[in-house]
């Protein structure tokens, strides 16, 4: 069986608005690591913020290859472009398969 991460995240978006709707807490409410970026911010706006910076990253890194490429960029400055870039994407994807491998531990328990 094949789960796309959508399908992971519009199950914790439910479990999380069943949860406001019961009137309890949620399990990132107490932990103030999960959400340095947005204190008031749940897992939600986390992974948001987390794919907001890897596009611009990406984008970023793109753009100076294009210069790099024009021969006008510095060839450190493609370097670190580039490896930001690789670094967010990497660690996107390792939440994305962290999420998905807790969603499937998930299923698997007996009701």
């Amino acid at each position: 069986m094949s789960i796309e991460s959508i399908s992971a995240a519009k199950a914790y978006i439910e479990s999380q608005n069943r949860a406001a709707n019961l009137g309890q807490s949620s399990v990132f409410d107490d932990q103030q690591s999960v959400s340095v970026s947005n204190p008031n911010g749940g897992f939600s706006s986390l992974i948001q913020d987390m794919v907001e910076k890897t596009v611009e990253s990406t984008r970023k890194s793109e753009s100076v290859s294009a210069q790099a490429v024009a021969g006008t960029a510095n060839p450190i400055d493609v370097v670190t472009a580039l490896n930001k870039a690789e670094k967010n994407l990497s660690t996107l994807i390792a939440v994305r398969d962290k999420v998905l491998s807790a969603y499937q531990e998930i299923m698997r328990m007996p009701i």
